[in-house]
């Protein structure tokens, strides 16, 4: 199974034949870290409930998806992945599910050491507004169709924008109480 077969069966939908075909990429060592990447992004978003529930997923691939994450997680935790697009999604997931610290500065380091992973942008943006240009590419990535990834990504910086533009809510602004 190659990259291209994966992404393609991602963008139509068909979440467990993706995780199957990036899986057999990682099986046959070919593509690594982006094939890591969008997997881990899969199944990040495949055991997120609204996604699982609205989406008809099976609840097998849900609990699979839940223990293959942090298998992929604590794989991809070793030096060589650390500061790759790999490293950003598991800091990532790690404090989006888990609660863990990922600080800005950490965020921005990411960025530093790899310039051509304009990705870690999306998080950067949401929480300080900077990148704002490198997340905007982020919105309308290459391809047409999006990959789960990408839509997560893209959905991200779309919310971001909408609370910086006034039309979204603010987790650090109380909500007023309704009479």
């Amino acid at each position: 199974m190659t990259l291209f077969e994966a992404i393609e069966l991602d963008r139509a939908g068909d979440l467990p034949a993706a995780s199957s075909a990036y899986e057999a990429c990682l099986i046959e060592g070919r593509d690594l870290p982006q094939a890591m990447a969008n997997l881990m992004a899969l199944y990040f978003q495949s055991t997120d409930y609204g996604v699982w529930s609205g989406s008809g997923l099976d609840l097998a691939f849900v609990r699979h998806a839940d223990e293959r994450l942090g298998q992929l997680i604590q794989h991809a935790e070793q030096d060589e992945l650390r500061w790759s697009e790999v490293g950003f999604w598991v800091r990532y997931i790690k404090w989006a599910d888990w609660g863990e610290v990922f600080s800005i500065e950490e965020c921005r380091e990411f960025m530093r050491r790899d310039p051509a992973n304009i990705e870690p942008a999306f998080h950067l943006y949401a929480l300080t507004g900077e990148r704002e240009a490198d997340a905007l590419r982020l919105l309308h990535p290459k391809g047409g169709l999006h990959t789960v990834r990408a839509s997560y990504v893209s959905a991200v910086v779309q919310s971001a924008m909408d609370v910086r533009k006034g039309r979204g809510v603010r987790p650090d602004v109380p909500v007023k109480e309704q009479k």
